[in-house]
């Protein structure tokens, strides 16, 4: 694998890190608080492919998700952890853990989520029957897709 495409993987998997300021409204009790386990991304079953990157060469690689956890807290914060894997075709070329946390906010089956750990990372929701749907760039790559979770039981 070229330096370029080995550099490319890096970067996709590691975050920017920082801090920023958050107000939150804390939810009262609300059936989303708990952990949630992601079930499908991109409208596929995991591993779920969220993201095809082609690099300077023109080779393609791809960003698959393997599973993603959402846990949510009375306080109004959230953690979040998932597990990434690039791929050249059916080469697995890096993996990694991304791990995220912060505060959210819910107002009438919507949801917003900001980071205090990762710089400029916000994404919104929806929390429905039984399932939190948000839409998220959770490889960074500025495109962001379908996140469905469900609760763990």
């Amino acid at each position: 694998m070229s330096t370029s495409r080995r550099l490319l993987a890096l970067l996709l998997l590691a975050g920017a890190f920082g801090c920023t300021d958050a107000s939150v409204t804390a939810p009262d009790a609300h059936p989303a608080i708990g952990v949630h386990a992601l079930r499908t991304a991109a409208g596929g079953a995991l591993p779920a492919l969220v993201q095809r990157i082609v690099d300077d060469a023109g080779s393609e690689m791809q960003v698959y998700v393997l599973s993603d956890t959402l846990e949510l807290d009375e306080s109004g914060r959230y953690q979040q952890r998932a597990r990434i894997e690039v791929r050249d075709g059916d080469v697995v070329i890096a993996r990694s853990r991304w791990t995220d946390h912060g505060t959210y906010t819910l107002d009438r089956g919507r949801a917003h989520f900001e980071s205090d750990y990762i710089q400029n990372v916000a994404f919104d929701g929806v929390v429905g029957a039984g399932s939190i749907l948000v839409m998220q760039d959770l490889v960074g790559e500025g495109t962001a897709v379908e996140y469905v979770f469900q609760p763990v039981r």
